[in-house]
């Protein structure tokens, strides 16, 4: 494609597989969850054209910490995200053609890593409030820019 000028391929057949689990390391309450839990998830995507090709998460969940507070939770997790090889490779060889990247990016993109911290607080029968926050290392999956900060919050209704 970058060599030729060709357009992409049009790619049909993509695929996923996972394995993930978790383990209560701490017992806060008598609620199936009230504890502390660790966990786990890899994944690894088969398509040849999805931008990234793995992702590594592993994180804490406590549930019931907080005395009279059995719906609050707070987690923690870290994830790395493995960019596709093809789109890596297809960068580095438009870097070295002197030619600008795919995707608009500035730099050869690799891997992202984010650290993500939330709290969900249930304000009302079927309303909680769960404010978050993430740090994202290498945003752009390159060099170019170090850490993002983003945050915000959802409101989870069941009506």
């Amino acid at each position: 494609m970058v060599t030729s000028h060709a357009s992409a391929r049009i790619e049909r057949q993509r695929g996923a597989a996972y394995i993930g689990g978790d383990q209560m390391l701490v017992r806060f309450g008598p609620g199936p969850r009230d504890g502390l839990i660790i966990m786990g998830i890899a994944t690894d995507a088969t398509g040849s054209s999805l931008p990234f090709r793995h992702q590594y998460t592993a994180g804490l969940i406590a549930q019931h910490f907080v005395p009279n507070r059995p719906a609050d939770y707070m987690s923690v997790f870290f994830s790395n995200l493995q960019v596709n090889p093809n789109l890596t490779r297809t960068q580095e060889l438009q870097q070295s053609l002197g030619l600008a990247l795919s995707n608009g990016v500035h730099t050869v993109e690799t891997n992202i890593q984010v650290l993500e911290i939330n709290y969900s607080a249930k304000l009302y029968p079927g309303v909680s409030i769960v404010p978050d926050c993430q740090i994202i290392f290498r945003p752009d999956a390159g060099d170019y820019y170090n850490t993002a900060l983003v945050t915000g919050f959802r409101i989870l209704a069941d009506l």
